[in-house]
């Protein structure tokens, strides 16, 4: 749920989120569809928001935060219908994605249906798949960590010539530091590493 004080950001999305939406708008009589239309009202929406808060002053962190809100505030929707998986991953994965939700929730309880109550399944239905995609990334973390086995710290006394103790320990957290960035994928990759410990 959304917190019960709205932080500046929260507000801010909320409030210029279907900015465009007057200069957006157009009509259309096919059967099925709705009837006015709205097309690109969310990047059209964002292009203003950003013009109104560089006025205000607002820091550009800030100000791309509530953008990046605002244009993908559709793209919820499309994220059930159609969207691949690995794009569902990098939206659901964005270090924003907190702020979309939030803006997703307020956005569907401002949404009446005829029975007098807003519909939040799709709200619902993101958090689902928030959670899901942060259990896969944690698991894909434990998986990576548990196959580093490219050197121990016999390894690197051998390699070094140094004795046992703290330093070991600090090498090899470099070298597995290096692994998980993707700078390094092999066992010749990790020895080729300590070399360069050996020549420092």
């Amino acid at each position: 749920n959304i917190p019960e004080n709205p932080n500046e950001e929260m507000v801010w999305a909320v409030l210029l989120h279907d900015i465009a939406k007057p200069e957006t708008i157009g009509y259309r009589s096919q059967i099925g569809k709705t009837s006015i239309t709205f097309f690109d009202h969310d990047v059209k929406s964002a292009e203003k928001a950003k013009q109104i808060l560089e006025r205000f002053r607002f820091s550009h962190q800030f100000i791309e935060k509530i953008c990046w809100a605002i244009t993908q505030h559709m793209r919820i929707i499309h994220a059930f219908t159609g969207m691949s998986e690995r794009k569902q991953k990098k939206l659901f994965s964005d270090p924003n994605i907190q702020l979309l939700l939030d803006l997703t929730y307020a956005d569907l309880s401002a949404s009446l249906r005829g029975n007098g109550k807003p519909d939040m399944k799709m709200y619902e239905d993101a958090l689902k798949l928030r959670e899901k995609f942060e259990k896969e990334t944690a698991q894909e973390e434990k998986e990576q960590v548990k196959k580093f086995d490219l050197i121990n710290g016999n390894d690197i006394i051998e390699k070094l010539k140094i004795q046992p103790g703290p330093e070991v320990g600090v090498i090899k957290i470099e070298i597995e530091k290096a692994y998980l960035d993707g700078k390094i994928n092999t066992r010749k990759d990790a020895l080729e590493m300590l070399e360069k410990y050996r020549q420092a």
